[in-house]
């Protein structure tokens, strides 16, 4: 999806402009709505600022679906886009998640431009490092201390989210944080002690 700009939303931007509209018109009688691990902080504080709340759950669109059946729910998705509107469809519908976004533009009168600065992004890095195996965590010390200590220092202000991949031999690090530059050394300081410990 795109605004009259050219330029593309993703999966958050369609989730808090919707969860955002949907709390204003009490349409989420719980307040709240589901994402994944991957969503960006930002559309967590969005949502708040509603009075809403976020509920996070694994990577992938049946872990949604499943929370949103669990708890009742009527609105959740992913950043990468795939979004379900429980009232619609049990699955990821691009074409109902545009309409309820043309609905939205109609019944406020705001381009898709303006809507979408409802939620500032914090900044975010990745590392892929290859490993020989996946080991657990909790068996490689120097990691889950640099993973701990960096975790303390980020606080309520970022979050790192450190797994290995599902189909190939990686340890995938996402760290987010309101400083780029100090996210990125955090990042480049337990791939570096991957690489030491497991790395190929």
């Amino acid at each position: 999806m795109c605004d009259h700009y050219g330029e593309s939303l993703n999966g958050d931007h369609i989730l808090a402009i919707c969860g955002r509209f949907m709390l204003e018109t009490n349409q989420l009688y719980q307040k709240a709505i589901v994402a994944t691990q991957y969503s960006n902080m930002g559309l967590d504080e969005a949502i708040r600022q509603y009075g809403g709340n976020v509920i996070r759950v694994l990577n992938g669109d049946r872990y949604v679906i499943e929370k949103m059946r669990e708890a009742d729910l009527k609105l959740g998705g992913e950043a990468s886009g795939h979004l379900i509107f429980k009232n619609q469809s049990t699955t990821g519908d691009g074409l109902i998640a545009a309409l309820q976004v043309l609905n939205i533009m109609q019944q406020t009168g705001k381009p898709l431009a303006q809507l979408k600065q409802c939620i500032s992004f914090y900044p975010q890095v990745i590392r892929n490092v290859p490993v020989r195996e996946k080991r657990d965590f909790q068996t490689m010390p120097s990691i889950m201390n640099i993973i701990n200590h960096i975790t303390d220092k980020l606080g309520t202000d970022g979050r790192t989210l450190i797994r290995y991949s599902g189909t190939e031999n990686k340890v995938r690090i996402m760290i987010e944080g309101k400083n780029s530059k100090q996210i990125s050394n955090y990042a480049d300081q337990i791939a570096n002690e991957f690489q030491i410990q497991s790395g190929i």
